[in-house]
C-alpha cells in the first residue's frame, strides 16, 4: 500500500452539517444517512484489514475502525477535528510500517489510539446533546487535548516532528472551521427563535 495520505478536502462554509466524501475517506464506501433530517453523518463501513500494513497488531486493527465508526456518529461541534484527527491516526499506522522497532512503536500507537477512542467517544455523546445550550469554548476545549498529546509523543518516538507541525496546524484550522459552523447553527437558531417571537407579538 502506498505511503500516501488520502487528499484533503476542505469542508464548505455552510450551517448544514458536514459529510464526507469518498474522496476523503477511501477506500470505505460512504452513504449518507437520513434518518436525521438535520445532521447526515456519513455512514463508513469498517476498513478491510487488507487495507492495512501487515505490521499493526490486532489491538490496532480492531481500534482504529471502531475509532472511524464512532466519528461518523460526531455532530457539531467536533466534526472537523474529528475528521482530523483520523487522519492523524491514519497516518501514524503508515508510519508504523517504517519503524525499525515494531513492537515498541505499536505499543506506543497503541496507547495514543486509546486515548484517541476516549476523545472520540465523548465527542459523540457530546455532539448528541443539546447543542444550543453548549457555549462556544467547548471548541477549544479539554476533549481532544489528552489525545493530541499521546499522538504527539508517537512523532516525537518516530522522529518526525515535522509531520506532527503540519497536523497541529490542521488541527487548528479544524477547530476554527467548527468554530464557525457552530456559530452559524447558533445565528439560525436565534433567526427562527425571533421569527416566532414576532409572529407570537403579532
Amino acid at each position: 500500500m502506498p505511503n500516501t495520505l488520502l487528499p484533503e478536502t476542505s469542508i464548505p462554509e455552510t450551517s448544514q452539517p458536514e459529510t464526507l466524501t469518498p474522496d476523503q475517506l477511501q477506500p470505505e464506501t460512504l452513504q449518507p444517512d437520513t434518518s436525521q433530517p438535520d445532521v447526515l453523518p456519513p455512514v463508513i463501513t469498517p476498513i478491510p484489514s487488507a487495507a492495512l500494513p501487515d505490521t499493526p497488531s490486532a489491538k490496532i486493527s480492531s481500534l482504529y475502525p471502531d475509532m472511524k465508526r464512532i466519528a461518523t456518529t460526531i455532530r457539531r461541534p467536533y466534526f472537523s477535528q474529528a475528521v482530523t484527527i483520523i487522519r492523524i491516526c491514519e497516518w501514524l499506522i503508515r508510519a508504523l510500517k517504517q519503524q525499525a522497532d515494531q513492537h515498541e512503536a505499536d505499543k506506543i500507537i497503541q496507547i495514543g489510539f486509546q486515548s484517541v477512542h476516549t476523545a472520540l467517544v465523548a465527542a459523540s455523546e457530546f455532539s448528541q446533546s443539546s447543542i444550543v445550550t453548549q457555549v462556544s469554548s467547548h471548541i477549544e476545549s479539554e476533549l481532544f487535548n489528552t489525545a493530541l498529546q499521546s499522538l504527539h509523543t508517537c512523532f516525537i518516538s518516530f522522529k518526525k516532528q515535522d509531520d506532527w507541525a503540519q497536523w497541529e496546524q490542521k488541527m487548528k484550522a479544524a477547530q476554527k472551521r467548527d468554530l464557525e459552523h457552530l456559530m452559524l447553527f447558533l445565528k439560525r437558531i436565534e433567526m427562527v427563535l425571533n421569527s416566532l417571537l414576532s409572529n407570537t407579538e403579532d
